[in-house]
């Protein structure tokens, strides 16, 4: 009775049908996030806020922000 219980949470695998092929949906928010974050990056590159934002071997603001874009994206376009 209790596997039962506990592998319930698998019944359903989130995926998208992309021409035929199913890819789970984290792989899109990741590469969403990466995206928004390269751009949020050069705009804050081009308006010379990249400079106050700490050293750059950290890039702790690129991870937070990659982070926050891939759950946010998740959120919004896979909430069910």
């Amino acid at each position: 009775m209790g596997i039962g219980l506990l592998s319930g949470g698998c019944a359903h695998s989130p995926s998208v049908n992309v021409l035929g092929a199913f890819f789970p949906d984290w792989m899109f928010c990741i590469a969403g996030a990466a995206v928004l974050t390269a751009c949020t990056h050069g705009v804050a590159r081009a308006t010379g806020l990249d400079d106050r934002l700490g050293p750059r071997w950290l890039a702790t603001v690129e991870v937070l922000l990659a982070i926050a874009f891939a759950l946010g994206g998740w959120l919004l376009v896979f909430e069910n």
